[in-house]
């Protein structure tokens, strides 16, 4: 297990970008195993919301950065 942060993760999906039908299905999980809490995103690697963003995880797999990517050219330079 690594420690992650979810808003970092490839398989993240925030609120804002969610569609509805998903949004009432995980809202729906919510109600019946962690009354109270409060959706912020979707989790595509354990497929149920996320309600923290912060701790372990066994799938959490990093995004890669835009400024981190470098053409061959000017890799080889």
């Amino acid at each position: 297990m690594v420690e992650a942060n979810c808003r970092n993760c490839h398989n993240f999906i925030p609120v804002s970008k969610m569609p509805e039908s998903l949004k009432r299905k995980a809202l729906e999980w919510i109600k019946r195993n962690r009354p109270g809490q409060k959706l912020l995103g979707w989790c595509n690697a354990y497929r149920r919301p996320v309600t923290y963003y912060e701790g372990t995880c066994g799938y959490y797999k990093p995004k890669r950065k835009e400024e981190c990517i470098k053409k061959l050219d000017a890799f080889f330079t």
